[in-house]
This record gives structure tokens, sequence and C-alpha cells, in this order.
């Protein structure tokens, strides 16, 4: 059986909306396509191409974190860690985790506020188009960070796990 291959429902979730997220980043390129060429061929500019453009690549930055979380693909300050042994190593682990854990539950918390209340005002972009940018865009921020906060939950349950010896 093929190692890359993910084993649970939730690791395959993702790695289909990795995939489907990482297809918008091309439908951006044809629309700004679009939108040159209406434009500067046509002198006909859309009023819709620049804010959808927006909404598009800003979920994806919001979701992108997800999918950086997920694969322990973030950025690491490994000097220290690679000069001490695996069983420091394992403590840092929960240490890191537990801080991310926090650090984005906190986060997940202070969107919900700014997504709840963008979303009961109906904030809009005030543009000829007028889409609920702000409220799109708040949203999959909280979204993002609230699952986000999970996977480093799990990620925390992992490290603590691999700290404490198993008994057989």
């Amino acid at each position: 059986m093929n190692s890359d291959i993910p084993k649970t429902w939730a690791a395959r979730t993702l790695r289909f909306l990795e995939k489907v997220f990482g297809l918008l980043f091309i439908l951006c390129v044809f629309m700004l396509g679009y939108e040159i060429v209406a434009r500067y061929v046509f002198g006909a500019p859309t009023i819709w191409v620049h804010e959808a453009t927006v909404i598009l690549v800003g979920v994806n930055f919001a979701v992108g974190g997800i999918f950086v979380l997920y694969d322990h693909a973030h950025i690491n300050i490994v000097v220290i860690y690679q000069s001490v042994s695996p069983p420091v190593q394992r403590i840092l682990d929960v240490f890191i985790s537990l801080v991310s854990t926090a650090y984005l539950c906190f986060l997940a918390y202070a969107t919900w506020g700014v997504a709840a209340q963008a979303w009961r005002l109906g904030e809009k972009s005030g543009t000829a188009w007028n889409p609920p940018l702000p409220v799109i865009l708040k949203a999959a921020l909280f979204a993002s960070l609230a699952i986000m906060t999970l996977i480093a939950a799990v990620q925390l349950i992992q490290a603590v796990r691999r700290l404490v010896p198993r008994r057989t």
C-alpha cells in the first residue's frame, strides 16, 4: 500500500480541499486575464473581477494555514531543537504544540467576534459590485483558525503521547 495515500477521512478531505483551493488560484489568473482583455482590448472593464479575485485569494490564504499546519510545513527555527537530545525534543514538541494551540484558540475567539459583527451588520465592500467581501473574508479567517486550533490540539495530544512511554 502506498504510504502517501491519506488514511483517515479527515486527511483525505484535506487533500481534496487542498487541490480545490489550489485550482482557485488558476481561476484567478483566468479572471484577471479576462479583465485585461475586456478593459484594454474592448474598452469594457468589469465591475466584479477585482473583488472576486480578492475574495478568492483572501479565502485561499486564510485556509492555506490549515494545510501548512496539518503537514508540519510551517517555518521552524531548528538551531536549538536539533542540538538537544530526542527526549528533550519531545518535551519541546509538547511545549510548542501547547503554545500553538493556545495562540490559535485565542485568535479564533477574537476573529469570531469580528466575523459575527460583520455578519450582523451585513458589511459590504462599498463598491459598484458591492459584494459582502468583509463578511466572507472574516468568516473564512475564523473558520480557518477554528480548524487550525483543532489540528494543533490533535498535534498536542500526539506530542504528549510520544512523551509518555507506553506500557506493554
